[in-house]
């Protein structure tokens, strides 16, 4: 009878509702499509503020048809949520531009360091520090609002942390250039080639290492924009004024505890007026956050775009052949910017479609899947065989998100 009382919470929670799961497998393919587009485009075209700048710019425009599809085919509207649909049309005023402004400071130089360090790193590097995100979180919610956590908190994400270490050590001695270095016959001497395999080996180990430090640093302003989105969109968020802790991780010990505290995300809850909640306003819907958020990531990539990457783009030249040259500029992939644009704003649409369907705690264990399978396209796509290393990191990383969920992440 336990496991029948079990499957039939687990069942009733909405967890393996078609609709639901339908739309995780969609989250998962097109997440592992944006990153695997996005890491093919920086192999070839290094100019990552650029590319960011057209992520943003292509959410943006979709933004504003979706809201313009749905204004003029209402029947669409079905399709959305509610919390993820504005009311009439894009609302625009100088409120939200105050409110939204961490978090769109927050996307753009997370999402910089995001794109730097794929063109670094392997993807499946990148997203294993990114699943460090959930004790990022808990330190964050330690240091700045002094929210003490039980001690199981912790001990859950052992095993996560270990995962990525041994993931990103057993990657960091991976290099095909070197290799092809070594075994160039264009090399004049043996000793002439252990010079080369040096430089080679020393110039990818500090570009391997910057790209952990950008990928550690991205996953580190990425928890601190949940914390604080947590505070500005969520339901939660004014009850929870005087206990931070509560938007951390749950009070409730089963997953229907917690849909009952949370019955639907669309529900608008009235923020009580104490206090420095007096202009609490309602919770902003998940289309006009991101369109807000893409906006202020707009406007603080034309600066970085000028700065960096603009007069290398336009006046510099990329070697075609030995006595030819052409501009850098006619080596735009167009078509794969514009698709990994449409994919990034899909999958943003999506994560926020299944947060206003899915309560919290089953949604965080969606979003840790995601990145498990994120981690293994990737590896699949390299064409390269797992190694033991590898396979045990992978592990680790699995256990270690599974049990931050079933237990750390409970009060």
């Amino acid at each position: 009878m336990p496991v029948a009382e079990t499957t039939r919470r687990v069942l009733k929670s909405g967890l393996f509702d078609f609709k639901v799961v339908s739309l995780c497998c969609s989250w998962y393919f097109i997440s592992s499509l944006t990153s695997q587009l996005t890491k093919h485009i920086l192999n070839d075209f290094d100019f990552p503020v650029f590319v960011g700048e057209f992520q943003f710019l292509c959410s943006l425009i979709l933004g504003h048809i979706t809201i313009f599809l749905l204004g003029r085919f209402p029947q669409l509207k079905s399709t959305i949520s509610g919390s993820s649909r504005p009311g009439t049309g894009f609302v625009f005023n100088r409120r939200l531009l105050r409110v939204f402004f961490p978090m769109g400071t927050f996307q753009f130089v997370g999402k910089l360091l995001s794109l730097a360090a794929t063109s670094l790193c392997p993807v499946a590097t990148v997203s294993s520090i990114r699943a460090l995100s959930p004790l990022l979180t808990v330190m964050g919610y330690r240091t700045y609002y002094k929210v003490r956590f039980p001690s199981y908190t912790y001990l859950s994400l052992i095993p996560l942390v270990l995962g990525v270490v041994i993931i990103v050590v057993s990657q960091s001695g991976d290099k095909d250039s070197t290799r092809d270095a070594i075994s160039d016959p264009q090399l004049s001497s043996q000793e002439d080639g252990e010079k080369t395999m040096l430089r080679v080996m020393l110039l990818e180990k500090s570009d391997y290492l910057k790209g952990i430090a950008f990928a550690f640093a991205s996953t580190v302003i990425f928890a601190g924009q949940s914390i604080y989105a947590k505070n500005v969109v969520t339901p939660s968020s004014y009850s929870a004024a005087r206990d931070p802790g509560s938007l951390a991780i749950s009070r409730e010990s089963s997953v229907n505890s917690d849909v009952e505290k949370y019955p639907s995300s669309s529900e608008h809850i009235k923020p009580e007026r104490t206090g420095d909640y007096e202009i609490a306003f309602d919770k902003p819907d998940k289309l006009t956050t991101l369109i807000y958020c893409a906006t202020y990531g707009m406007l603080y990539s034309i600066p970085a775009f000028i700065t960096y990457e603009s007069c290398e783009l336009l006046f510099g030249v990329r070697k075609v052949s030995e006595s030819t040259s052409a501009p850098n500029y006619g080596f735009i992939p167009w078509t794969m910017l514009v698709l990994n644009g449409i994919s990034h704003f899909s999958q943003s649409l999506l994560a926020f479609h299944i947060l206003a369907l899915l309560p919290t705690v089953t949604y965080s264990i969606a979003a840790m899947m995601k990145r498990i399978v994120i981690i293994s396209v990737s590896m699949i796509i390299t064409g390269k065989r797992l190694s033991l290393l590898e396979i045990t990191g992978l592990v680790h990383v699995a256990v270690g998100l599974y049990c931050y969920d079933r237990w750390g992440s409970k009060r």
